[in-house]
């Protein structure tokens, strides 16, 4: 079989080449990935908090009663439990986030929404600190994002 030189197509080496090269680019995709990954987890977890907390706040001034939460260290995990009831929300901390202290890291919300106490509880990511403010008064909290 002969072949033509009028005919047109790719060598073995250069769709080698072309292999190796998008191979290269595809390798660095996977660290790309994780970063983003971390990003939208540690997104996440700081929603959820929020949203637990203004529902243990909702739940308090609805019910007329006083809605205790608690972050665990040693546990990475808060729970959220109405006055002599039991635990209604239990959330793990995800393991790449850890408690980093606070002042008020067990506190609870009075039956008019309001915080007798107040304080911050500190979350560490990497480099980055996130920073629960809880604010006397109207019990009205913040999460704040800090370089460390």
């Amino acid at each position: 079989m002969w072949i033509r030189k009028s005919q047109k197509g790719f060598t073995l080496i250069e769709v080698l080449l072309a292999l190796t090269i998008f191979l290269m680019l595809v390798s660095f995709l996977p660290p790309l990935y994780t970063s983003l990954s971390d990003k939208i987890e540690t997104k996440i977890f700081l929603q959820q908090l929020e949203e637990d907390l203004y529902y243990a706040q909702q739940y308090a001034m609805v019910n007329r009663t006083p809605v205790y939460y608690q972050v665990y260290k040693s546990m990475n995990e808060y729970r959220i439990w109405p006055f002599g009831q039991d635990v209604m929300i239990r959330r793990k901390i995800p393991a790449n986030i850890t408690v980093d202290g606070g002042t008020v890291l067990s506190n609870y919300f009075k039956s008019n929404g309001n915080v007798p106490s107040f304080g911050t509880i500190h979350f560490q990511k990497g480099k980055k600190l996130y920073v629960l403010t809880l604010h006397i008064g109207r019990g009205r909290f913040v999460i704040s994002e800090h370089d460390k």
